[in-house]
């Protein structure tokens, strides 16, 4: 038996996916030549596809090799051009959020960071009081990838703009897109980051819309694909993935939505003496439990090897020096240290989750009473 609860990390390539990927055009798109034109116009057509889904233009998004670059891009380009070398963002981001604010603080910017509410969003009053203080640009992910809490990111934005009208305001919405509706006028927001590989695209494609007039300096140089905005040859069967990817998870949200939570539900009701870690008007797609008493570890190697897929945290952490973002929310070390991340995809069903809360519950019994 095999059950993947891990979707929060990446999924299964879907078959319109590789369908596309297979048949998207093999020319280099700066080429001028007839095959060349054809993949530049595949590019085209994707933009059209992931700009339609968060109401942007096509002429917004840039793709790119993945959220992580997108989110570098964005947060490295806003401090290329930042005056006051002051930047706010919540504690608990993701790490390519969080590990760009570290750099950037060794390198002489101001970094303010706010502490979430206990269920990881975060309170727009308290992010304005922050920003009363200045910061050139901010960003707040759209749903936290560790527990699922979902930010109102509109509310933030337009307390961040209130008290910086000249400020840029980033938000990841790797964990977002595909899964809950967007519209990046309506949140407004400068940029956001997508990823093709949480909605069953391929690895290594992703995007970062740019609003109209916003400058964002490229991170490489050597090009001027995609408008000079990155630089390097695009990934066409990658970005004719993600747009197949894209298209099919935008004809199915609410019905894979409503399986999902139905999945998630079934699970976090039939989890025994765990304590819930994500909130309950959070994202259905990701379920954070602690089984108090178990490192982390210790009940994801167990639950492997019964063939239960699942993750202590964020995938991008390498295993040995995995911090849970949990700790910034005021969990206590017994909590955080036990905490297990279960996430779904559309493909997941109740018979999973009951195979899996058997399974868990039985594990969890046998180990509890391991030293901690």
């Amino acid at each position: 038996m095999r059950i993947y609860f891990d979707a929060a990390a990446t999924t299964r390539p879907c078959p319109e996916a590789l369908s596309a990927a297979a048949g998207a055009p093999f020319g280099n798109p700066s080429s001028w030549h007839g095959l060349g034109i054809e993949a530049d116009r595949a590019i085209a057509r994707a933009a059209e596809v992931i700009a339609g889904m968060i109401g942007a233009d096509p002429g917004e998004i840039v793709f790119t090799s993945g959220g992580t670059e997108a989110n570098n891009t964005a947060l490295l380009g806003f401090a290329a051009r930042s005056r006051g070398k002051s930047f706010l963002l919540p504690l608990g981001e993701h790490p390519s959020v969080a590990e760009c604010a570290a750099r950037l603080e060794k390198n002489g910017f101001r970094v303010i960071r706010a502490a979430p509410r206990p269920d990881g969003t975060v309170d727009p009053e308290a992010f304005a009081l922050a920003v009363a203080r200045g910061t050139d640009f901010a960003a707040a992910i759209t749903v936290n990838n560790e527990n699922g809490a979902v930010n109102d990111v509109a509310a933030l934005a337009q307390a961040y703009k209130r008290a910086n009208p000249l400020g840029m305001f980033h938000t990841d919405a790797v964990q977002a897109f595909g899964k809950t509706p967007l519209n990046v006028r309506a949140m407004g927001v400068d940029t956001m980051s997508l990823s093709a590989h949480k909605i069953h695209g391929l690895k290594g494609c992703g995007a970062l819309y740019i609003r109209k007039g916003v400058i964002v300096p490229p991170m490489l140089s050597g090009g001027a694909q995609q408008n000079g905005r990155r630089p390097g040859t695009e990934n066409v069967p990658g970005i004719a993935a993600f747009a197949a990817a894209a298209r099919k998870a935008a004809e199915n949200m609410s019905e894979t939505t409503r399986r999902v939570r139905a999945v998630r539900d079934y699970l976090a009701a039939n989890l025994s003496g765990v304590t819930v870690n994500s909130p309950e008007n959070g994202s259905p797609y990701v379920l954070n439990v602690s089984f108090t008493g178990v490192r982390a570890e210790i009940m994801l190697n167990a639950l492997s090897e019964r063939g239960i897929y699942v993750s202590a945290g964020a995938a991008c952490s390498p295993r040995t020096r995995h911090k849970s973002a949990l700790r910034y929310f005021g969990l206590p070390p017994e909590i955080t240290g036990s905490a297990i991340r279960f996430s779904f995809s559309g493909g997941n069903t109740l018979e999973e989750a009951a195979a899996a809360a058997r399974i868990a519950n039985e594990l969890y019994g046998n180990l509890k009473n391991a030293v901690y």
